[in-house]
């Protein structure tokens, strides 16, 4: 008997590896035997795709009919976009373009302007701020547009939480533009001994009250170690009661507890500060500055806060201690009290 066999034969099929070169992103997908092939069209934030290609460095397109009998390997190549960045300069003065261009993912330097107003402070967007002092860029560029930045010369403080922000940049300008309550919270001094204060606050005569600290630390105060320039502040309804850890050092005053800065213009008005040091510590108690390290004069100081220090090295109505400072047209009208070195004016220290 006569047989007929009928052949089958099976499609052949192969993989295709796509690899998109970046975040170690790869994908697999089949190619049939005799069948067309068009690889896919990857994206990717901030880039232009510029093909695939293959093991042997060609570029790749897609078969009109796979006729490979082996896998096939791509490596995505991009080109990382550009964009422009247009400067703003609020009222400041800039010699040059106020146009450049920036590469998506990629560090990038801005000239910084002058102003009458004070000194820069960075370029922003909106609330963002991108770059320092320096025009030096924060983060690498990731915006997916053309973007307008403007030059900010003090940041203007309104609100409690504006205050609290101060921590997340201790180089900055300020200003204070209003009366502010913090409510009696407890307050987190601004700035210590590893990340002090470096900038410029402007009070401009505007009240801050309702400081309250009584958590034990180091460096207590408005500010807890300021590097930088305080000035214009009035304080008023403040509340320290801090004692210490055995054996910690403290530096504690109204406006900062360890100042290596400039200070000028302070008004403290009601208030009491109390500061007990223990187990032998040192402590040093002022009503506007606790330990003075910096022989840049002091002026306009007052005050009017009730200060003790309990078993603490020198207390002082202005300052608790100074080095060759000058203070100058200042005043105390507050008590003072404490357990060794007390002074109306200053607790301990030369000055004139």
């Amino acid at each position: 008997e006569n047989v007929t066999l009928t052949a089958y034969f099976i499609q052949e099929k192969y993989d295709v590896y796509y690899d998109y070169g970046y975040d170690f992103i790869e994908e697999v997908v089949e190619a049939s035997y005799g069948q067309p092939f068009t690889p896919i069209t990857p994206t990717r934030t901030g880039h232009t795709f510029e093909g695939w290609y293959d093991s042997d460095n060609n570029l790749y397109t897609g078969d009109a009919t796979w006729n490979r009998e082996s896998d096939l390997h791509l490596v995505a190549l991009w080109s990382a976009n550009d964009y422009t960045i247009t400067l703003d300069l609020n009222g400041g003065t800039l010699e040059g373009p106020t146009s450049f261009a920036v590469t998506y993912d990629q560090a990038y330097t801005l000239p910084t302007p002058t102003s009458s107003e004070g000194p820069f402070n960075g370029w922003y967007l909106d609330e963002v701020k991108f770059t320092d002092k320096f025009g030096v860029s924060l983060t690498n560029y990731d915006q997916t547009n053309d973007i307008t930045l403007k030059a900010v010369f003090y940041i203007e403080i309104y609100t409690a939480e504006d205050l609290i922000a101060i921590n997340n940049d201790l180089g900055a300008s300020y200003r204070l533009k209003n009366d502010i309550d913090l409510g009696g919270v407890e307050w987190i001094p601004l700035g210590n001994n590893l990340t002090p204060f470096t900038g410029i606050f402007d009070g401009q005569w505007y009240t801050i009250s309702g400081i309250n600290i009584t958590t034990s630390q180091t460096y207590i105060g408005l500010f807890g170690y300021n590097e930088g320039t305080l000035k214009n502040i009035v304080l008023d309804q403040l509340t320290i009661n801090v004692t210490g850890a055995i054996e910690q050092n403290l530096y504690g005053a109204g406006l900062v507890g360890y100042n290596n800065g400039l200070i000028d213009d302070i008004t403290n008005l009601t208030g009491n500060i109390y500061i007990k040091a223990r187990g032998g510590a040192t402590a040093y108690v002022g009503g506007i500055v606790g330990y003075q390290n910096t022989s840049i004069e002091l002026s306009y100081l007052h005050n009017d806060f009730m200060i003790e220090g309990d078993l603490a090295t020198s207390v002082g109505g202005l300052v608790g201690y100074v080095g060759s400072t000058t203070i100058s047209i200042s005043y105390n009208s507050g008590t003072v009290s404490g357990s060794y070195s007390v002074g109306g004016l200053v607790g301990y220290g030369s000055t004139a």
